[in-house]
C-alpha cells in the first residue's frame, strides 16, 4: 500500500469521527440536522503504536487535516503491548471518562464491537463510495467484521513475521541447500526443521549458535501455517482442533524435542533477541515488518542474508496480521456501563488468546 492511500485511509478514519463528536457536544444541533464536520473545537483521541521519534511527526503528517478542519485537534496516544493490554488500557480510559475516539492499532476488533465499544463504517464506506474489492476479504472477514457488520479498515503490515531470513554463509558452511525463494513453491516445515538441527552448534548443553530464532507473537503466528484459527467465526473455541495441535506440536518439538531454537534449554547466552541474527549467533530469523528498513543498513547487518517465504505446513504462505484504525462508540454515559463491557470484552479475548 503506498503512503498516499495509507494517509488517505487514516484521515477518512479521523474526519470520519467528528461529526460524531461534534453530534454529541454540549448544546448538540437540532433534531434531524447533521452536524458539519470540524464546526466545534474538540480534540480528538487517536490510538496508535509509534515511539518518540514518530510521535513527533504527527503534526506534520496531520497538516492537510489541520488546515482544513483547525478547530478540531487530533492527539495521538502510544499504546504498546498486545491486543489485550491496548484493549484493557481503552477500557480503562473509557471508565475514566476520556475515551479513545479513533482505533489507530489492534488487530482483533471484535473483542471490541462485539459488546458495543465500537461502530460500524458500513454506512461510511457507502457515502464515500470507498472500494473494497482491493481489499483481501478473508483479512475483512476475519479481523474487522462482527455479525455481518465492518468496523474497520487495514491500512498496514503488522504481526510478527513478513518474511524469512537466512544466513547464508551458515547454510554454505554445513553444506545446505539454500531454500526456495519461489512463492509459489516455499520451502516445507520438515525442511526447515532439519535445516534448523544442522545449523545449530553446541559445546555440551550449551547451545552456541541456533538454527532457529523464536516466533514472535506466537499465538498467532505459530497456527496460520496449518490454517488453524483461535474461534470458529468468532464464536466458538478451537484450540484443540487438529490444526491448532499440530501447529503447537510442531513448534514445541523445535523448542524441547530438538532444542534449536532460541528458546531452548541451554540458548540464553546468545544475546538480545533483535541483535542474536546481527552477530551470527542464530542462523534463521523470522522478520518483524518494522525491522525490515534497517537489512539496508550494513553497518548493523554484516551477515550474508537472503529473504524467502515462511515455511510450509499445510498452507503454501500464512497470511500475516494487518493493522486496523476503526472507531469507538464512546458514547456511552456511565462507568457502570462501560465496566460491564469491561468484563465482556475480557470474557472475549481470554478466549481469543488463551491456548486451551
Amino acid at each position: 500500500m503506498t503512503k498516499t492511500l495509507r494517509r488517505h485511509i487514516l484521515l477518512r478514519g479521523i474526519a470520519a469521527t467528528a461529526p460524531v463528536v461534534a453530534a454529541c457536544s454540549a448544546g448538540g444541533t437540532p433534531a434531524g440536522q447533521q452536524p458539519a464536520t470540524g464546526a466545534k473545537e474538540m480534540t480528538l483521541t487517536w490510538q496508535v503504536e509509534m515511539q518518540a521519534p514518530e510521535l513527533a511527526r504527527v503534526p506534520e503528517f496531520l497538516t492537510e487535516w489541520s488546515q482544513r478542519y483547525p478547530k478540531v485537534k487530533v492527539e495521538a496516544q502510544h499504546f504498546g503491548g498486545g491486543d489485550g493490554e491496548k484493549i484493557e488500557k481503552m477500557l480503562t480510559m473509557a471508565a475514566a471518562g476520556s475515551p479513545v475516539d479513533v482505533v489507530g492499532k489492534l488487530t482483533f476488533l471484535q473483542p471490541l464491537a462485539s459488546p458495543g465499544g465500537l461502530q460500524a463504517i458500513d454506512a461510511l464506506v457507502k457515502r464515500d463510495k470507498f472500494d473494497l474489492s482491493k481489499q483481501n476479504k478473508n483479512w475483512l472477514n476475519d479481523f474487522v467484521s462482527y455479525q455481518g457488520k465492518l468496523y474497520g479498515l487495514p491500512y498496514g503490515m503488522g504481526g510478527s513475521a513478513m518474511v524469512f531470513v537466512y544466513n547464508r554463509s551458515h547454510f554454505q558452511q554445513e553444506g545446505l541447500k539454500e531454500p526456495s525463494a519461489d512463492w509459489k513453491n516455499p520451502w516445507t516445515w520438515e525442511e526447515y526443521r532439519q535445516a534448523a538441527i544442522k545449523l545449530t552448534k553446541r559445546q555440551g548443553d550449551t547451545i552456541t549458535r541456533a538454527g532457529a530464532e523464536q516466533i514472535g507473537n506466537f499465538a498467532n503466528s505459530v497456527p496460520m501455517p496449518w490454517g488453524a484459527a483461535w474461534l470458529k467465526d468468532h464464536k466458538t473455541a478451537a484450540c484443540d482442533s487438529p490444526e491448532m495441535i499440530e501447529a503447537y506440536t510442531k513448534y514445541s518439538d523445535l523448542i524441547f524435542k530438538d532444542r534449536v531454537n532460541t528458546f531452548s534449554p541451554g540458548a540464553e547466552n546468545l544475546g538480545a533477541q533483535h541483535e542474536r541474527f546481527y552477530n551470527g549467533n542464530v542462523s534463521m530469523h523470522w522478520i518483524v515488518g518494522s525491522r525490515l528498513p534497517a537489512f539496508t543498513d550494513p553497518s548493523i547487518y554484516k551477515v550474508d542474508w537472503a529473504m524467502v517465504p515462511l515455511p510450509k505446513g499445510t498452507l503454501p504462505n500464512s497470511p500475516r496480521l494487518p493493522v486496523m484504525w476503526t472507531q469507538s462508540n464512546w458514547r456511552w454515559p456511565t462507568k457502570r456501563r462501560w465496566m460491564r463491557v469491561g468484563r465482556s470484552c475480557a470474557t472475549a479475548w481470554r478466549r481469543h488468546a488463551t491456548p486451551g
